[in-house]
């Protein structure tokens, strides 16, 4: 009996690694800058972007509540811009955030924000107009309706300046609920993604992290995925195709057990969500027409091992790389480059922000 569950584990193992891509060595750059107060050293909302072959980052200083910009290449703060709860330009919370170059775009509480670079918010887009946008009360902000998503899982296309969020439905009967939408914002209106909830998800998973679709979008795809999974989907706005494709590890755990998140008991599920398998949304590299996606195994010991992989257009593992243990699990990707941030340690004084900066180029 023990040999008989030995073979079955094996060809479990199997299945889930029959993948013939390449296990690569990762390449980075490993980036020291000094950030005195009022900056962090560490970020959990922001982005990366490009301008005239410079590298910076934005992120979210919850401790100052500010926005605080960073020149990567040059290793050194530029600006920081402190936010107001009241006043003239009110920002409720900083839920989301992506800046690039002179425009800060902000979600919070209670609606989408266009900014400028000194905090003044140039536009509103409240999130009580969702249902007039869509023509439909069923997307009502109250009673039975839906809330906003969650917005870790928040993307944001500046090619079509586009963003895409998750709906959460209030009601049981979540299979009528689109599972997101997506906010133009020279349109500056809501349109419901023709995407449903899978049949087999139930109204606790939804509204977990583990349930929540990620996003990603370029030329006439939607692409999402979640979290709990390594399968990614594809819906094309042109064709109305919707296409499922399941690639596959050769390094990490193979998913998170869906009936193993609804078997555990409620007051348990908090942890079970946090220390579980994950796979992040992908990203599209257009110049290199590859996506990229990081994945993480189930938390041992309070450790995480960490991935990076990347795909073809087709969906198709071409290589996979291990990611050193100091790496944090909060990254921000931009076409070009991945930068990933590393853990504060004794080692690393409170005034560093260290960064590990992953050039596209290396790892394709």
């Amino acid at each position: 009996m023990r040999f008989f569950v030995f073979i079955l584990f094996l060809l479990l193992c199997w299945n889930c690694s029959n993948t013939d891509h390449s296990i690569g060595a990762l390449h980075y750059d490993e980036i020291d800058i000094p950030v005195g107060s009022p900056y962090l050293n560490r970020y959990y909302e922001g982005n990366v972007w490009e301008k005239d072959c410079t590298l910076y980052m934005t992120g979210f200083n919850y401790f100052n509540y500010s926005i605080d910009i960073i020149n990567i290449t040059e290793k050194k703060a530029v600006k920081y811009i402190p936010l107001e709860k009241q006043g003239p330009d009110p920002v409720s919370y900083v839920k989301a955030l992506w800046v690039e170059d002179s425009l800060m775009l902000i979600k919070d509480f209670i609606s989408f924000l266009t900014l400028d670079l000194h905090g003044r918010i140039l536009s509103q887009k409240p999130d009580a107009e969702l249902d007039a946008d869509l023509q439909d009360d069923t997307y009502r902000m109250s009673g039975e309706g839906v809330h906003v998503g969650n917005f870790r899982y928040f993307y944001y296309n500046p090619d079509t300046r586009t963003f895409f969020y998750q709906l959460f439905p209030k009601s049981r009967t979540w299979g009528k609920y689109a599972i997101g939408v997506k906010f133009n914002l020279d349109e500056e209106r809501y349109e419901a993604l023709p995407i449903y909830y899978p049949e087999d998800f139930n109204y606790d998973f939804i509204g977990s992290t583990l349930g929540a679709p990620q996003f990603c979008q370029h030329d006439s795809l939607i692409v999402f995925n979640y979290a709990y999974s390594p399968d990614v989907y594809s819906y094309n706005e042109e064709t109305k195709e919707l296409n499922t494709y399941r690639p596959r590890s050769r390094l990490g755990s193979c998913a998170t057990s869906l009936a193993g998140y609804m078997n555990t008991e409620i007051r348990n599920r908090s942890k079970y969500e946090l220390d579980c398998a994950r796979y992040r949304h992908l990203f599209y590299h257009k110049g290199a027409k590859v996506y990229s996606r990081v994945h993480s195994d189930e938390k041992r010991e309070g450790i995480r091992k960490m991935y990076l992989m990347i795909l073809d257009s087709n969906f198709n593992p071409i290589v996979e790389y291990p990611l050193p243990e100091c790496f944090a699990e909060d990254f921000f990707v931009s076409k070009d480059y991945i930068v990933f941030q590393i853990k504060p340690d004794k080692a690393n004084p409170e005034e560093i922000l260290r960064l590990a900066v992953v050039k596209l180029a290396t790892v394709v």
